[in-house]
C-alpha cells in the first residue's frame, strides 16, 4: 500500500481538526477560562504546522479506493487521539480519554464520567465533549470537502466513508447542500429546546449531540434531566438525525412524495410503531409504568442518539431490553448521522432472503432480479450487504463473548457491545468502572462502527503487507 498517498490524505484531514479546536477557543473566551482558549488555541496550531507540512511535501497523486480507505481508518484513530488531549490535559487517565474521545468522534455517547464530575468540568470542555459528535456526524470527509479538498480527491473520500449523497453532480455542491440542511436542522432543534425549558448553551450542547445521535450532555441524567417537556423535544431531534440527507434533499426540492414512499423512511416508522406498542404492554405487565420513556428510547436506540432519561435502562424488563438490542444493531436510515447496519441493509437482507425463499419453489434456472424501491441490485451489492452483515455480527459475538468471560451475564454483555458497535450509547453497565481493557474493547468497537468496518480491515491488510516485506 502506498503509505505516502495515505498519510497525504490524513494529513488534509487533521488540518481539518485544527481548525475544529478553534471552535472551543471561543466559548473559552466567552465564560472567562483563559488557560482552556490558550490550551485549545495552542493544541490548534501544533497540529496545524506539521500537518499543513506534511501535505505539501509529500507526493500526491489521484489516490485509488483503497488508500481513502486506509485513509479514513488512520484518520478516525488520529481524531480519537488528538482530540483526548484535552481530557488528558484536565486530569483523566489516557485510557478513559481515549474512551471519551472515541465515544465523542464515532458520535456514541457512552462516558467515563461519573455524576460527580459533570460540575467542575469547565464550558469549553463541556463544549468539546459535545462539539466533537457534532462535527462527527456531519463527517471528516465533507468537511474537508468544505474547507479544503480538491474535487478529484473527494470523490474517492465519499466511497470510502461510505456516504450515499448523489443528489448533485458537484461534489462540493453536495457537501454545501449536507451543510446547509445540517445547520437549519440545528438551528430548529436549538429553538426548539429551548422552548422546553433549556438554557441557551444546555440547549446548543444538546442539539449538538442530539441531532448528530450522539448522546453526551452537560447534564449528568442526559437530556431527561431537563425534564419531561425536554424529553418529549428530543424525541422529533433524534428521529432528524436518523433520516437520511437525500431524503431532505428530495423534501426541500418539492418531491414531498419521493420523501414519504422512501422505503427506508417507511420501514422506520413502522418498526418503531410496532416496537413502542410492545414495549407499552411490557411496561404495562412486567415493568414500571414509564410509556414515554419506553418510547423514547425506543426512538434513542434504533436512531443511535443513545440519549437517555431519568428512568434507567437496567430496570428494564428483559423484553424490552431485547428489543432495544434489536433497534440498536438495526440502526436508522443510510446516509444519515445513524450507525449500526442501516435499514437499507436490513431491507435488502429481507429481500435476498426472501429471493432465495421463492427460487426453491420455481423451475431450475429461474431468474429472480433483486429489487428495492424500483431500483435493480446488483449480485455485487447484494453480497457486499450480506458479507457486511455478517462481519458485523461476528464482531458482536466476540466482544460480547470477551465480557462473558470477564464476568458479566450475557444480556448486559451483549447489549453493551451492541450500544459501542451500533453508536449508540445506552448503557445498563457502569462504564467509568470497568476495567481499561474492556474501555479500549468498547473504544474498538466504535471505532469500526464508525467506519463501517472496511476501512478497517483495508488498513489491516496494507499493514500486514508491510510486516511481510
Amino acid at each position: 500500500m502506498a503509505f505516502r498517498e495515505v498519510l497525504h490524505i490524513t494529513s488534509q484531514m487533521l488540518r481539518v481538526l485544527s481548525v475544529l479546536l478553534l471552535f472551543p477557543v471561543l466559548v473559552a473566551l466567552i465564560y472567562g477560562e483563559t488557560y482552556h482558549a490558550w490550551f485549545f488555541a495552542g493544541l490548534a496550531v501544533a497540529l496545524f504546522i506539521p500537518s499543513a507540512l506534511a501535505y505539501h511535501f509529500l507526493h500526491h497523486e489521484r489516490p485509488r479506493l483503497r488508500h481513502a480507505l486506509a485513509a479514513i481508518a488512520v484518520t478516525w484513530l488520529f481524531f480519537a487521539l488528538i482530540a483526548a488531549i484535552p481530557y488528558l490535559a484536565y486530569g483523566f487517565s489516557p485510557v478513559d480519554s481515549v474512551f471519551e474521545a472515541t465515544s465523542g468522534w464515532s458520535g456514541t455517547g457512552l462516558s467515563i464520567l461519573n455524576e460527580q464530575d459533570y460540575a467542575p468540568l469547565p464550558k469549553a470542555l463541556h463544549f468539546w465533549r459535545c462539539f466533537t459528535q457534532w462535527a462527527g456526524g456531519l463527517g471528516v470527509v465533507v468537511m474537508a470537502l468544505l474547507i479544503y479538498e480538491r474535487p478529484a480527491t473527494a470523490g474517492v473520500m465519499f466511497a470510502a466513508e461510505g456516504r450515499s449523497e448523489n443528489f448533485m453532480l458537484n461534489l462540493y455542491s453536495i457537501g454545501r447542500a449536507i451543510l446547509a440542511i445540517y445547520l437549519v436542522l440545528s438551528i430548529i432543534s436549538t429553538i426548539l429546546f429551548m422552548l422546553a425549558g433549556l438554557p441557551l448553551f444546555d440547549a446548543v450542547l444538546n442539539m449538538m449531540s442530539t441531532l448528530s445521535t450522539g448522546g453526551f450532555s452537560p447534564n449528568p441524567v442526559g437530556i431527561g434531566g431537563y425534564g419531561q417537556l425536554a424529553l418529549l423535544a428530543s424525541i422529533p431531534v433524534m428521529l432528524a438525525g436518523g433520516i437520511s440527507f437525500v431524503s431532505y434533499y428530495a423534501l426541500i426540492s418539492g418531491r414531498v412524495r419521493r420523501f414519504l414512499s422512501n422505503p427506508e423512511i417507511q420501514f422506520l416508522f413502522i418498526l418503531l410503531s410496532i416496537c413502542i406498542a410492545i414495549i407499552a404492554f411490557d411496561f404495562y405487565m412486567n415493568g414500571p409504568p414509564a410509556y414515554l420513556e419506553g418510547a423514547f428510547y425506543a426512538v434513542s436506540a434504533v436512531t443511535g442518539a443513545g440519549a437517555s432519561g431519568p428512568a434507567r435502562v437496567l430496570s428494564f424488563p428483559q423484553l424490552t431490553l431485547s428489543i432495544l438490542i434489536m433497534l440498536m444493531t438495526f440502526g436508522a436510515c443510510y446516509g444519515s448521522t445513524t450507525g449500526a447496519l442501516k435499514l437499507w441493509r436490513v431491507i435488502l437482507l429481507y429481500k435476498i432472503t426472501l429471493r432465495e425463499v421463492r427460487r426453491n419453489l420455481l423451475p431450475k434456472g429461474a431468474q429472480l432480479p433483486l429489487k428495492v424501491y424500483n431500483a435493480f441490485i446488483s449480485p455485487e451489492s447484494a453480497l457486499a450487504t450480506v458479507s457486511f452483515v455478517f462481519v458485523y455480527f461476528a464482531f458482536l459475538l466476540l466482544g460480547s463473548t470477551a465480557f462473558m468471560v470477564a464476568g458479566f451475564p450475557a444480556l448486559s454483555s451483549l447489549f453493551t457491545v451492541s450500544s459501542a458497535q451500533g453508536n449508540v450509547g445506552l448503557a445498563i453497565l457502569d462504564v467509568p468502572s470497568l476495567p481499561w481493557t474492556l474501555k479500549l474493547l468498547l473504544a474498538f468497537h466504535m471505532y469500526i462502527g464508525r467506519m463501517e468496518i472496511l476501512p478497517f480491515f483495508v488498513l489491516l491488510q496494507g499493514l500486514l503487507k508491510v510486516k511481510r516485506v
